[in-house]
């Protein structure tokens, strides 16, 4: 099998095709020496009443196949000179599918879709899911370090996490950890630098923690880190995590439809967050934790 033991899955909402076609599915296709054994691509548009599809499903189809001749195929010719025996039509194999799980919510039941997709379809423990936002994208040579560190570890692996660049109108900021960084305690006091694009999670582990929780509007990534970091604590202490030391994803916190600009949501995502997870922690990380909350999102917590 030449395929790398990785499924790329990009959740797309908000009409933003055009960022999904030439930011982020572009950063993927462009990858070098590596093959995904799946790109998933979950549209998260809402369908109108007595329609199969969203308004952008079309269009989303439509710049797939763009992008595929035009990038990918520049792509396939470097890779196939080392790997004549991989077709074109199996290299970066692409499928896009329709959310049917919870709609909005941060692309949660979009990330679901695809992860109980890739469950039915493949060997679980064979398989890391690399998440991307639609508006971000990935810097070269990101999925090739992934790949090499999965086949170096084997099952020992659990999941691998790039530095992260954040990008604002404001402001370029550079998020740096550790593996010893990445504890429970950390993403429920803040976030020490994991957001979804900067996620590799072995496929099995995202569905034994009964991936992302579809309640939240808000703190997804902090969510699905305590529980994946909890669950190997307790369950499969042997696993690794792997930081790779530098800049691989940028994220792009330049959207003015971005939840952590609507109060509201915001709000409600806190809400959920805090209800769910302020008894399981000492109190004193709780009140940092509302600090912190206060500080970047004006939030005020109400018991």
């Amino acid at each position: 099998m030449n395929e790398d033991p990785i499924a790329v899955v990009i959740a797309t909402s908000k009409g933003r095709t055009d960022l999904l076609v030439n930011r982020s599915l572009r950063s993927v296709y462009t990858q070098k020496g590596v093959n995904p054994l799946e790109v998933v691509i979950v549209d998260d548009n809402p369908v109108p009443t007595g329609r199969e599809f969203s308004e952008e499903y079309t269009k989303i189809k439509e710049g797939i196949d763009i992008l595929r001749k035009n990038i990918l195929e520049k792509t396939y010719r470097a890779y196939a000179r080392e790997n004549k025996e991989v077709p074109f039509d199996s290299f970066f194999k692409t499928t896009l599918l329709k959310n049917v799980r919870t709609h909005g919510h941060s692309g949660t039941g979009a990330w679901n879709t695809a992860i109980y997709y890739l469950t039915k379809k493949y060997s679980q423990n064979e398989l890391f899911v690399a998440i991307l936002d639609d508006d971000d994208k990935y810097k070269e040579g990101y999925l090739r370090k992934c790949s090499m560190i999965i086949k170096e570890e084997g099952r020992r692996i659990a999941a691998i996490f790039p530095y992260i660049q954040w990008i604002s109108k404001e402001k370029i900021m550079v998020f740096r950890f550790s593996e010893e960084d990445l504890n429970p305690r950390a993403f429920f006091i803040g976030n020490p630098g994991v957001q979804g694009s900067n996620m590799c999670i072995r496929l099995d582990l995202l569905e034994g923690i009964g991936g992302f929780d579809e309640n939240l509007h808000s703190a997804t990534d902090r969510d699905i880190m305590i529980r994946l970091l909890s669950f190997i604590r307790d369950n499969r202490p042997y696993l690794k995590i792997r930081v790779i030391p530098e800049v691989m994803v940028l994220h792009y916190a330049d959207q003015p439809d971005r939840v952590t600009n609507n109060k509201k949501l915001k709000k409600w995502g806190l809400d959920t967050f805090y209800s769910k997870w302020k008894d399981r922690f000492p109190h004193d990380d709780f009140i940092k934790s509302l600090e912190r909350a206060r500080r970047l999102f004006g939030y005020e917590y109400e018991s």
